[in-house]
């Protein structure tokens, strides 16, 4: 990525504002009102292996086996713990939240590589969380296995997430989906165009999906005088990300 673009690249992980009434770990947690930007609503058994993540803030995730997260570094980093983080299964809409299927984390694992950057995003921003328990697989919890590959440039990704609609946009009420073309993969990166649609704030960590297979985690995007520019995606078959995934999920 061109280190000289007048970018500004922003992480997407939100905070989410916990209170005795809206949200702790045994009420709802109240999240800005976010989504995919022009995604389509889709049912969860059509991406089945979404998940979301909570840790202090709210992203997503990508159930690879049935007691295996994939997501990103900066869900889960800094003071996050796994005695914070809840994975919750089988989303079919925000309001649910509170009452969806919940399980705990037993570990959390971050590429050693990543560090978080004062400014930008991490080309390691990629981890792994081992459930406490084996998820139970239905019409609307399901798995998915990762690309071994990175996917050629012009391919389309399919992505799937609970993100903003606009920049300053409301949440959906139903879980959203969209494709992207690949424009280009530098190094650990896979670099989508922004046309119509766009991730944007709350899709951190959510699923980049090529040839039935997780192929990108998402972690960030540009912007340049208010205009979105591209998405930012951790490339899963790019080598240094694959060994490391191995090695965490077997």
């Amino acid at each position: 990525m061109n280190t000289n673009w007048l970018s500004f690249i922003f992480l997407l992980f939100l905070t989410t504002v916990y209170s005795q009434n809206e949200g702790n770990e045994n009420n709802s947690v109240s999240v800005p009102e976010t989504r995919i930007k022009n995604g389509d609503n889709i049912n969860i058994s059509e991406a089945n292996y979404y998940v979301v993540v909570l840790c202090g803030g709210r992203g997503g995730g990508t159930l690879v086996r049935r007691n295996k997260v994939i997501t990103a570094a900066h869900c889960v980093d800094e003071t996050c713990t796994r005695n914070d983080v809840r994975v919750v299964v089988g989303l079919n809409a925000l309001s649910n939240l509170s009452n969806g299927e919940t399980y705990r984390a037993a570990s959390i694992r971050i590429h050693p590589k990543y560090e978080k950057p004062a400014q930008g995003v991490s080309p390691y921003d990629i981890a792994v969380i081992t459930l406490s328990e084996e998820v139970v697989l239905n019409d609307r919890v399901g798995l998915i296995n990762y690309a071994f590959n990175v996917p050629p440039i012009g391919a389309y990704l399919t992505v799937v997430g609970y993100g903003r609609i606009s920049l300053d946009g409301v949440r959906p009420e139903r879980l959203q989906r969209t494709q992207l073309r690949i424009i280009e993969s530098p190094g650990t990166q896979i670099i989508t165009e922004v046309q119509s649609s766009s991730i944007l704030k709350g899709d951190s960590g959510g699923p980049a999906i090529y040839n039935n297979r997780l192929a990108g985690v998402v972690t960030g995007y540009t912007i340049q005088n208010g205009i979105l520019e591209t998405n930012i995606f951790v490339a899963v078959g790019h080598n240094a990300i694959l060994t490391f995934i191995q090695t965490n999920v077997p």
